[in-house]
């Protein structure tokens, strides 16, 4: 699990080295990020198996959002 986590960590910086996209075939379609999807906020988990999930940790992340920066 960890070499392929460090596989595809790797080659997703490679990908958006030469591309300016992160997407490969090791772990799909990495949708970027913009103001029209502010609350889905899809993020790209790295983990033995990576996916694509929406928000994660949003309850933690609005619960900052209070104070000032």
């Amino acid at each position: 699990d960890v070499e392929r986590l460090s596989a595809n960590m790797m080659d997703a910086w490679i990908a958006f080295a030469e591309t300016g996209n992160s997407s490969h075939e090791g772990i799909g379609r990495w949708q970027p990020h913009s103001a029209a999807q502010r609350r889905k906020r899809p993020t790209m988990v790295f983990a033995a198996e990576c996916s694509l999930v929406n928000d994660p940790f949003g309850d933690e992340r609005r619960a900052w959002e209070q104070f000032p920066s």
